[in-house]
C-alpha cells in the first residue's frame, strides 16, 4: 500500500523516526541499522515503508534501504515472527551478515539473536533459505563464482544439480569447493562429490 515516504526528519529516536510530509508528521518504527543511516533532524529523509495492520493496531515501519525491507518481509512471513521480533533481529545484525548466516547454516549465530531459541533457529534456517532468491544468493556468494563458467564439466555439473532440485546460485559454492582441490574431474564425479558433501 505505502511504498516509501520522503520528507523532513523531525525526530530521530533509537527505535522510531518522525518525518513531516505535506503538513502531516508520520511516526515510523525503525531498526538500529536504519537509525544509523538517518540524517540530522531538519534534513530531507527517505524511508521505504511497510504498514502493519491488525484489528486493534496500525503501525508504520521504515527502512533506509529496500534490501532491509525485503528481509523484514521475509521474516514476518514466517510463523511466530512478528514485526517487533523482526526489527529486533535487524537491529542486532546487518542484512549482509544475516544472509550469510542463513546460507552457511550458522545455527549458533542465529541463536545469539534476540528472540531466537535453538528450535526456532533451525526452523528459520530451513524456511529462510527457501525464500532467498537466486539474486540474493549470488550477492552473498560473490562475483568470484563467475570463474566456474570456464569449464564445460562444471557447467554440466551445475545443470545436473539443478535438475535434481538445487538452485544454481546455492550450489555454485559447493562446486567451487570441489574444484579447488585442483583435480581435473569429469561431470559425474563433480556431482557425486557435491551430493556427498551436502549430506554431511
Amino acid at each position: 500500500m505505502y511504498y516509501s515516504l520522503r520528507g523532513t526528519l523531525l525526530k530521530r529516536m533509537a527505535d522510531r523516526a518522525v518525518i513531516e510530509q505535506g503538513g502531516l508528521a508520520w511516526e515510523l518504527h525503525i531498526s538500529g541499522s536504519t537509525h544509523s543511516r538517518l540524517p540530522e533532524p531538519g534534513q530531507e529523509c527517505l524511508l521505504y515503508t511497510y504498514l502493519y495492520v491488525r484489528e486493534d493496531l496500525m503501525m508504520l515501519y521504515g527502512f533506509a534501504e529496500e534490501d532491509e525491507k525485503s528481509v523484514f518481509l521475509k521474516l514476518i512471513s514466517l510463523n511466530g515472527i512478528g514485526p517487533k521480533n523482526a526489527m529486533n533481529i535487524l537491529t542486532a545484525i546487518r542484512v549482509e551478515e544475516f544472509r550469510k548466516v542463513i546460507l552457511n547454516g550458522d545455527v549458533n549465530r542465529l541463536k545469539s539473536l534476540p528472540g531466537i531459541g535453538p528450535k526456532t533457529a533451525k526452523r528459520l534456517l530451513l524456511e529462510l533459505k527457501e525464500k532467498m532468491s537466486d539474486e540474493e544468493l549470488s550477492t552473498v556468494l560473490g562475483d568470484s563464482r563467475q570463474e566456474l563458467s570456464v569449464s564445460r564439466p562444471v557447467q554440466d555439473a551445475l545443470s545436473a544439480l539443478e535438475s535434481l532440485g538445487f538452485r544454481r546460485a546455492e550450489v555454485q559454492g559447493s562446486v567451487e569447493a570441489v574444484m579447488s582441490e585442483g583435480e581435473d574431474l569429469p561431470t559425474e564425479e563433480i556431482v557425486r562429490r557435491v551430493l556427498k558433501n551436502s549430506r554431511k
